[in-house]
């Protein structure tokens, strides 16, 4: 999949016609929606359900420091226009598509398949990491039975779990898109007849504004990173997600409905400061939502799960921003109150639904072979019971490198 998104985007630079142009935004999202469920269906062989939340969120942040370093990256790649002939937005399709080509390879050769292939792991905490993984899962099997495709598509709880990522994704994606938007008319004045270029009279035009906006739209991302890791860590801590996702996102409900009141009576400053905090809430979701279908799933109905979880969420990602786009060209001053009431709204009720989460009941202990710490003994022949080193397994291994000799 990874692929597959590196050669569209690549091929995007070349397009000629609004044919192909549809073409490939079909093809890159076919690769998409397989690239975040390939992504968590890999750690979920490395991890359990505890353990899962607080990795795969991890990779989500990508989805918010992107943001951070996106826009600044593609205004600088824009520059390039006419450098080797070429247009700064095929530069910017280029230098998009042909590193993830680099890394999908890269991934393909070195990144292990399975516990049992680990060879950062000594033989013996292979065995080990194996063994727990195959009794999780047949202690999850044999309490849900929900290991087939079917299986997954079919469970209510995915259903459920699915309904809230569209909430999220509607709000997440409409903040993604229009954040942009909204500073401008915020800081420098909505679009109107007197300022067409929707600036304020004696403000500034040209590159410094537009690098302001992104700068200050970038701002809004980086507290959102550091809040979903932060929050991944307290629920996988607490050993609990129903209120570690519900607070974070109907908090940042209520700041995002907020902001027009804050603008009217204080100003668009004041309103920032509640963007700020509804996109850091609404971030927290990942960690909780995203290690649930593990509790339920596994197997082949663990990926078409979260598979169907992320096609849900999709949907959300056009309802979201054409939903803002439309209240904001329908209201008579061209604003964005309606929309983040809208959009408030949304993430309160997806905050109500991860509270009142039916989670499965938790497996006992022994079905995997060890506590819900899932640590590791080291010991020596001759070794007591009390001198046994026990380490927490995430310690122990170097999750970030789950390398193997290259196979091809």
């Amino acid at each position: 999949m990874l692929t597959l998104w590196g050669v569209v985007a690549t091929l995007s630079a070349f397009i000629t016609s609004a044919a192909q142009f549809m073409t490939l935004r079909f093809l890159l999202g076919v690769a998409e929606c397989g690239a975040f469920p390939g992504m968590w269906y890999h750690l979920s062989l490395f991890l359990d359900a505890g353990e899962l939340g607080v990795a795969y969120t991890g990779i989500t942040t990508a989805s918010a420091l992107s943001q951070v370093v996106g826009g600044p990256l593609a205004a600088a790649l824009l520059l390039l226009d006419g450098a080797c002939g070429l247009h700064g937005w095929q530069w910017l399709f280029l230098c998009e598509g042909m590193p993830t080509i680099f890394f999908a390879v890269i991934l393909k050769v070195y990144l292990a398949p399975s516990p049992c292939t680990a060879k950062c792991l000594t033989s013996e905490e292979r065995v080990w990491l194996q063994k727990r993984q195959d009794d999780a899962i047949a202690a999850r099997h044999a309490a849900s039975g929900h290991s087939t495709v079917k299986g997954g598509l079919m469970n209510w709880r995915v259903w459920y779990l699915g309904l809230v990522w569209l909430l999220m994704e509607s709000a997440l994606f409409g903040i993604i898109f229009w954040c942009p938007q909204m500073i401008e008319a915020g800081f420098y004045g909505a679009h109107d007849e007197d300022h067409p270029e929707g600036l304020a009279p004696g403000e500034e035009t040209g590159e410094w504004h537009d690098s302001k906006v992104a700068l200050l739209s970038a701002a809004v991302f980086a507290p959102a990173a550091l809040a979903m890791l932060f929050n991944a860590h307290l629920s996988k801590r607490g050993q609990e997600r129903h209120w570690h996702g519900c607070l974070p996102v109907f908090a940042a409900g209520i700041c995002l409905g907020l902001m027009p009141v804050a603008d009217t009576l204080v100003g668009f400053h004041a309103s920032f400061v509640l963007l700020l905090l509804g996109a850091a809430g609404a971030w927290c979701i990942h960690g909780p939502l995203h290690s649930w279908p593990a509790t339920f799933l596994q197997g082949n109905a663990a990926a078409a799960g979260t598979a169907l979880i992320n096609s849900m969420g999709a949907v959300g990602g056009f309802i979201g921003p054409s939903l803002i786009g439309w209240l904001a060209d329908d209201s008579d001053e061209d604003d964005y109150d309606a929309a983040m009431m809208t959009v408030g709204v949304f993430l309160m009720c997806a905050g109500v639904l991860m509270l009142g989460f039916p989670e499965p009941a938790p497996l006992q202990a022994g079905n995997t072979g060890r506590s819900h710490q899932h640590s590791y003994s080291r010991y020596k022949e001759g070794d007591s019971e009390a001198e046994i080193e026990t380490q927490p397994i995430l310690e122990l291994i170097p999750w970030e490198s789950h390398w193997v000799a290259p196979h091809i």
